[in-house]
């Protein structure tokens, strides 16, 4: 019968193997991981209220949503931020050849070469290599529009003959899941946007976005974007002729978030050619975690009082500063 190990020999034993496998990195102390999730800041209120914070530094994330509500807006002004605090180049893949580069300049995006790396290529085998290389070499952060516009390398060769919808599903999985593992290890924002169909069946119709199902369990956070339907949707300019129509409304809603609580959403304005905005959004945030005080219709605000949503708003767009500090403190707020 084997003689018992006394506690002592079992603590050591232990020790050893602990000291053993924690050098080769196979396991780590748990008292000094870090669990805190690096952010930064959108730009946009209402989207960090809906993530958390702001952009999760280190982590995967979807953009989904229907065509023409605002992804590739979401994709621009995300760059231009992270280019305003990081001083590492952007990395976008433009799987789909459609960004229009002067509208992206509006929104703030420096195209410069050293600032922003473009590629067009929308072979999955290809994208991967290359967002591998320049993780490697060092980038804040990485941009693909869309999902939808992958291609395997089989498909782009052989051509219709090529096509296996189950073997793209299956390369953008392992595509994805190393960008997991590449945003968590290299401190490197990866997000992806996404497109959704819908398909016919004799039982109905269901809606559905490309790229199989692994893209649902790699990504630590899933946007979904659509326009606000009925008479809140679109946005008028009103002239003396007639009202014309000069954006929509988002909803921007968090189906799933690994790095804050899930299911919130927010509102705001589409302004066509623009961008959003942000002040209507921020005033609503603001007087939602009290750091803008509102009594009925009055607002209050250090040595302010206004009356009505429209007037402070227009004080906060006027005054830069003043925004930027009731911002700055909201987003406190979100955070703590």
């Amino acid at each position: 019968m084997a003689k018992k190990k006394s506690t002592d020999e079992n603590v050591n034993a232990y020790a050893a193997l602990f000291a053993k496998h924690q050098s080769s990195g196979d396991i780590v102390d748990v008292m000094k991981v870090d669990t805190t999730i690096p952010r930064l800041s959108t730009g946009m209120i209402g989207l960090d209220f809906v993530l958390g914070g702001g952009w999760p530094t280190n982590r995967l994330m979807e953009i989904y949503g229907a065509n023409g509500v605002c992804k590739t807006t979401l994709v621009c002004l995300g760059i231009a931020e992270f280019q305003k605090h990081d001083e590492r180049p952007v990395l976008l893949i433009d799987a789909e050849g459609k960004i229009d580069l002067d509208y992206a300049v509006a929104l703030g995006v420096d195209l410069s070469p050293e600032r922003l790396v473009l590629s067009q290529s929308n072979c999955i085998e290809t994208v991967t290599q290359l967002i591998e290389d320049y993780a490697a070499v060092g980038v804040s952060s990485v941009w693909l529009d869309s999902l939808a516009g992958f291609e395997t390398l089989s498909e782009l060769t052989k051509g219709i003959d090529g096509t296996d919808h189950g073997q793209r599903a299956k390369k953008i999985g392992q595509m994805l899941r190393i960008m997991a593992h590449i945003a968590n290890n290299n401190n490197t924002f990866v997000c992806f946007t996404n497109q959704i169909r819908t398909a016919q069946t004799q039982h109905g119709s269901y809606t559905y976005s490309p790229g199989g199902n692994a893209k649902n369990h790699h990504a630590a956070i899933i946007v979904k974007v659509s326009k606000v339907s009925g008479d809140d949707g679109p946005i008028y300019q009103t002239t003396k002729e007639a009202g014309i129509e000069i954006g929509h409304a988002v909803e921007i809603y968090a189906e799933k978030n690994q790095t804050g609580r899930p299911h919130k959403r927010t509102k705001m304005d589409l302004i066509w050619g623009v961008g959003f905005n942000c002040y209507v959004s921020l005033v609503r945030i603001a007087v939602f975690f009290g750091t803008l005080k509102r009594a009925g219709s009055w607002f209050t605000y250090e040595d302010q009082k206004l009356q009505g949503e429209k007037t402070i708003t227009e004080l906060f767009a006027s005054d830069v500063s003043l925004y930027e500090k009731l911002y700055q403190e909201t987003l406190a707020a979100i955070k703590a």
